[in-house]
């Protein structure tokens, strides 16, 4: 998605986005990273003081039950974030809002030290935990992340991944 959506507005406004979304507006201008196609579009922010269940915005699509799904995001924090704050979720069919550990797949951010951030991956549905970035991350830089999430054929043995930069 190359959100050529109309800046100032919000997130939720616009078609296939949906449902909350109060602290998530389009801002003007976007993110580029080498070797990546830019898109043009604009950007994607999430408004400071954003508490767990206020930013949702689900996306509507059919149910995937097979397979591996890879999606990919360019991140810029422009402040430091406090504690292992819930960043976006891929929710079961039927799900709303942030789901923490009870969610297929959820992204975190966090702070590593007094300037240097980490993002994480949780494969909530299988009981995992946590997983951080092995990388502290500067505030301010950009940098490209792609997760996958792969459907195995047992009950519980779907799996996550997370790439930085690669």
């Amino acid at each position: 998605d190359g959100f050529n959506y109309t800046p100032g507005t919000q997130l939720s406004s616009d078609t296939p986005w949906g449902g909350g979304g109060a602290n998530i507006t389009i801002g003007s201008g976007n993110l580029t990273s080498p070797g990546l196609q830019d898109l043009g579009g604009n950007e994607v922010t999430l408004q400071s003081g954003i508490a767990s269940g206020t930013a949702v915005v689900p996306f509507n699509a059919s149910n995937i039950t097979s397979g591996t799904i890879f999606f990919s995001f360019l991140l810029n924090p422009t402040t430091m974030p406090t504690g292992n704050n819930e960043l976006m979720d891929l929710l079961p069919s039927g799900a709303t809002g942030l789901q923490g550990s009870t969610a297929a797949l959820a992204i975190y951010v966090g702070s590593q030290n007094a300037t240097q951030y980490k993002l994480g991956i949780r494969h909530g549905l299988s009981g995992a935990t946590y997983t951080p970035t092995t990388t502290a991350l500067t505030v301010g830089s950009v940098n490209f992340f792609v997760v996958a999430y792969t459907f195995n054929p047992g009950v519980g043995d779907d799996t996550v991944s997370l790439w930085l930069n690669p």
